[in-house]
This record gives C-alpha cells, sequence and structure tokens, in this order.
C-alpha cells in the first residue's frame, strides 16, 4: 500500500523521474491557463517541485489568499516555509504545534528536540522537551501469539483490487508453504470483501477497520494477531517470487541473526483492463550490504524484501502510529540499534511502480526524512540537552549525559554529521580518548570529508597516534566501496544478459 508517500526515498530524483511524477500528478489539476494559475496546481507543483524557490514563493503569495486552508494544506505550506527558511527552529515549533493539535506527540517530541538543538536558548522549549511526551509513544507489546507455523505476512490495503489479487497469487504460488497471510483492509473498499472471498483459502486471514487508521496501525494489527515465527511484509501491490518465503526462511533459521533482507527490483507498469500487470521498464534493484553507519542516511531495502523474527518487536515496539509515511524506515532504525542485519544476495521480489502509486507529496517525503534522521543521529534529543545545559551554565548536568552518550556511541550510526557534533562536544570537556575515537571513525568512514575539514597538523597528529591501525580501517573501508560498486555492476549485467532487454516480471495466472 504505496499511499502516503510510502515509496523508495530518493529525495533528490533525476531530472527523468521528476518530469514523470510531475506529469502524472499535474493531470488532475487542468491544463489550461486557469488551471496553471489555480491554488491546486500552485500546491501540487510547489509539493513535487519544492526545491524549486520561484514554484514556493508563487504557492506561498497564492496560499495568503486562501480564506480557510485546510489542514493538510497548513502543514504543507510548513513544510515548504521549513524547507526554505533561514532559522529553522523557529519553523519546526510552528510545526510540533500543529502536530500536538493533530495528535501526534512523537512528531511534536521529534520537532522540539531537534530545534532545541539547533538553538539552545529557548527554555519554554527545552521545558517540553523534558517534559517527554510522546516520546515513548511507540508501543512494546508484552504478549504476541504462539507460534503455530513459520511465517506470518502482512498485507496492509485500503483499495485496488486488481493489484491484491495478483500479489496474493504469487504468495500463494510460494514453494514454502508453511505460512499464513494476513489481509488488513485499512477502511477501504468493499470490492475487497469479494476479492479475498475469490480465494477460499484457509491460509488467508481477513481483518476490516471500519474506519483509515494508517499503515502503522495496519502493521500493527496484523503483528499482534500473527500466528508465525516469522514476520513478513507484502504491500497490495508488491509481488513475492515463487522461492522469496523459502530464501529467507532458511536464512533466519540459521540463528546467527533475527532479521534479514533480500534483493528486490523496481519495475515500472501498470495493470491493464484484464487485471495484467503490463511491464515498461527497469527502474533499479537493490542489491547492497547492510552498513549501520549508512542506514540512517538511506535504507538499503523495501519491506517487501524483509523478513524478521516476531519477537523482536518486544524490544524494538511496533511501527510508530504518529507516522503516515516513512514508517517502515522507522522501524528499520530502530530495529538496526538493537540488533545486526543480514543481506542475502539473491534477487526474491518485485516492487511495482505505477501510476497510483507515484510520489506526489515529495516535500513530505523530504521532512519526515530529515526529521527521522536527525532525532535518531542525535541520540533522540540528548544531544540537545547537553548543549542547552552547556549554554545556560550548569556543566555537571551536561557531562552526566555526555558519559550517557558515550555508553551508546558504539550502538548508533556513525556518519558525519554526528562525529561533527561529538568532536565539538568531546574538545569542550577536554575529553582526548574519545577524541581520538572519534578521528578514527572519520577517517575510516569518511575519508574524504575528515581530510577537508580538519588543519594538515591535526591530521598528522592523529595519524601518528594511530597508526597504524587507523590508516587500515580506512584502506579496508575504501576496498568494501569499490567490492560494492563492481558487484552492482555486475548484478545489473547479469540482469540484462540473462533476461534479454530489461527483465520480465513474472506472470500470474
Amino acid at each position: 500500500m504505496k499511499k502516503d508517500g510510502n515509496m523508495p526515498y530518493d529525495i533528490k530524483p533525476s531530472k527523468e523521474q521528476a518530469a514523470y511524477e510531475l506529469l502524472v500528478y499535474m493531470k488532475g489539476s487542468g491544463s489550461g491557463e486557469n488551471g496553471r494559475n489555480s491554488f491546486a496546481y500552485r500546491s501540487r507543483l510547489a509539493a513535487v517541485n519544492y526545491q524549486d524557490a520561484q514554484n514556493v514563493r508563487r504557492y506561498m503569495e497564492a496560499y495568503a489568499k486562501e480564506k480557510n486552508p485546510d489542514s493538510k494544506e497548513q502543514l504543507r505550506m510548513l513544510k515548504l516555509k521549513f524547507f526554505h527558511a533561514e532559522d529553522k527552529s523557529v519553523v519546526y515549533n510552528e510545526i510540533a504545534e500543529f502536530f500536538i493539535k493533530d495528535q501526534k506527540p512523537s512528531l511534536a517530541y521529534m520537532c522540539w528536540s531537534e530545534s532545541l538543538r539547533l538553538c539552545p536558548r529557548q527554555p519554554e522549549i527545552f521545558e517540553k522537551v523534558t517534559a517527554g511526551k510522546g516520546r515513548d509513544r511507540v508501543v512494546y507489546p508484552e504478549e504476541l501469539k504462539p507460534d503455530t507455523c513459520a511465517v506470518s505476512i502482512i498485507m496492509p490495503t485500503m483499495k485496488w483490487p486488481r493489484e491484491v489479487e495478483n500479489s496474493i497469487k504469487g504468495i500463494l504460488n510460494q514453494t514454502m508453504q508453511d505460512f499464513e497471510l494476513i489481509v488488513i483492509n485499512d477502511g477501504g473498499s468493499d470490492a475487497l470483501d469479494e476479492t479475498i472471498k475469490k480465494f477460499s483459502s484457509d491460509k488467508i486471514k481477513y481483518i476490516k477497520f471500519p474506519e483509515n487508521r494508517g499503515v502503522s496501525a495496519a502493521r500493527n494489527e496484523g503483528i499482534l494477531q500473527a500466528s508465525g515465527e516469522f514476520i513478513a511484509y507484502c504491500d497490495d501491490d508488491d509481488f513475492y517470487c515463487p522461492d522469496h518465503l523459502e530464501t529467507l526462511v532458511n536464512e533466519l533459521r540459521k540463528g546467527d541473526v533475527p532479521f534479514v533482507y533480500a534483493n528486490t527490483l523496481a519495475v515500472n507498469g501498470d495493470y491493464n483492463e484484464d487485471a495484467v500487470y503490463e511491464y515498461h521498464g527497469d527502474l533499479f534493484i537493490w542489491d547492497e550490504d547492510f552498513r549501520k553507519e549508512m542506514m540512517v542516511q538511506h535504507p538499503f531495502f523495501v519491506p517487501v524484501a524483509v523478513m524478521h523474527r516476531k519477537d523482536i518487536v518486544k524490544e524494538t515496539g511496533l511501527f510508530n502510529e504518529d507516522l503516515r509515511s516513512i514508517q517502515d524506515w522507522d522501524f528499520f532504525l530502530r530495529v538496526a540499534l538493537k540488533f545486526p542485519l543480514k543481506h542475502v544476495s539473491k534477487f526474491t521480489s518485485e516492487y511495482r511502480h505505477n501510476k497510483k502509486n507515484s510520489v506526489n507529496d515529495r516535500i513530505t517525503i523530504y521532512f519526515i526524512l530529515n526529521l527521522l534522521q536527525n532525532y535518531y543521529n542525535f541520540y533522540e534529543g540528548d544531544i540537545a540537552l547537553i548543549k542547552y545545559y552547556l549554554e545556560n551554565g550548569k556543566r555537571c548536568k551536561a557531562y552526566n549525559i555526555y558519559e550517557t552518550v558515550k555508553n551508546k556511541y558504539d550502538q548508533g550510526f556513525k556518519i558525519f554529521k554526528v562525529l561533527d557534533e561529538l568532536m565539538r562536544l568531546s574538545r569542550c570537556f577536554k575529553d582526548k580518548k574519545f577524541i581520538n575515537n572519534l578521528h578514527n571513525d572519520y577517517l575510516a568512514y569518511n575519508t574524504k570529508f575528515y581530510v577537508k575539514n580538519f588543519k594538515l597538523l591535526e591530521i598528522l597528529s592523529h595519524l601518528l597516534h594511530t597508526f597504524p591501525h587507523g590508516l587500515v580501517a580506512s584502506c579496508i573501508i575504501l576496498l568494501r566501496k569499490i567490492q560494492r560498486c563492481f558487484r552492482k555492476t555486475r548484478t545489473n549485467r547479469k540482469l540484462r544478459d540473462r533476461r534479454g532487454f530489461g527483465y520480465k516480471p513474472y506472470k500470474v495466472v
């Protein structure tokens, strides 16, 4: 169910992709001069093409003339304002207040945390952050249903009976048959009832919500009702290859990791009147090994590729129901902070992209991605608290939280933004040992950034203190990058050679 922006997280699309998405989305706004000058057109154009300052300015002018913009439009305006604002902390506070009114306290808490980190001189925001309202919004189930089968596949849906029918056929055609399929109708079309009845399979459990509650709520209900040892996900328009379940179950039963993901090919196409998927072309393939330090920058997989042990949700929590988009990435980040993840380099599923699920609100994708990224990068508000206490002369309190962050450091995401922030704090506390650790990670994870941002004498001094392991670590990272590029090229070539011009999707009968 790829609605509400639940799409591959490509913040900066290619010109061709952006043009395609814009063309698809503009069709409903009118093609004449009046259509192009309408507020709806300006709004859609700004949401998809949010980096264009001229389009955003025209939208803001049109918004100012609107008498009663609805809540969705108000939030869109604030997100666009955030993207182009010089002082983002002020806009974060405005958006947080909107989320409070919309009963989404966890998102408000994230906004306040980031606002305080950017501008520590905000005692009123500090009070809201320390109150912690919404911080523990994620539910941690104490009890789950006993295991009576190997896998529970969770499929949230709301409409599109043709797509659902094709996806279910692919699932029922698996080589491993020890599974159940839980289909959750998220307050959607009654036509789905008839679609499910067609199969008359005892493997299918059908749950229907009386009203729309969102993808997170649907997936959470599926997990709570699951009788499988493992959990898998399949959106209503994606597709499992016949060996998908067998491949991932075999990996999980080795017992070394509780979470695995396989390769997924994104294809572009559409369903014709006979409910047959017509393939138009390849988009890209997810085929990347897990790297924890990069997970927070972009995901290496999509839900259709994933399988995990059911009981991990007792430690990671369920999906955050405040999130109507990017909820899967938020869940995966929490998993990555607790458990090792394993990549299975085998193509086992298709991510089917079509006009219906085309991205139509890129500004929402950008904003939520940026918010989650910073929230998990900066230790869920702890860095903001350290900076606030230092700003107000409360060094002892700042140091206590700093020690907590240091203890979490090895389990965190080590990218240059957080390393840079931690470097400033460790220098403030004159923590030479931790500074050396940060230098090592700078050198290992981002050599180019390290050389660019540190003085030559500081680099030479560090290399002398850390030789040879610091240099060796950097060389190993570089070799891994070359290996990944080579493997990706080889994988793409194999697909072309084996399938001819483009990949031909599996046909379902």
